[in-house]
């Protein structure tokens, strides 16, 4: 097994705050969109900054694991990927909310609602993965 720094997962925890924090940025102009009632589709300005950060979190989820893979599930470090385990579970979430926001959206356009069925997915993957992000974060300084 090869030797693990810690410093390893600053830039997987970095590139996963700025898509947590893209996320909520994205989730935020999309609900002003609804509350003004703004006509939208799926592929919204909103949404490209939503799923961008989605996207980045997908991508330091999949180079966290990659790194726990490389490093044994015994390393004296594996408190520090504890926060990846929370975003992971919210990441999938969102993948699994992101076909059914298109679908929503195709079939019924504008939903003047916050709580449809893929929305109300994808706010419990934001909450998660911010939430994941951020304590692996704190708990790597």
């Amino acid at each position: 097994m090869k030797s693990f720094s810690p410093q390893v997962l600053l830039p997987v925890y970095s590139i996963g705050v700025l898509g947590a924090f893209l996320q909520i940025a994205g989730a935020q102009w999309d609900i002003s969109a609804h509350i003004l009632g703004i006509v939208e589709t799926f592929f919204t300005p909103a949404h490209a900054v939503l799923y961008t950060g989605i996207g980045l979190v997908a991508l330091a989820n999949l180079q966290g694991v990659r790194l726990r893979l490389a490093h044994g599930q015994n390393s004296r470090y594996a408190s520090l990927f504890g926060g990846l385990r929370v975003a992971v579970v919210g990441t999938e979430l969102q993948l699994v909310a992101a076909p059914i926001d298109l679908y929503w959206h195709t079939a019924y356009g504008f939903d003047p609602f916050l709580f449809t069925p893929a929305h109300s997915i994808l706010i419990v993957g934001v909450v998660l993965g911010g939430i994941g992000m951020t304590l692996g974060a704190i708990r790597l300084l």
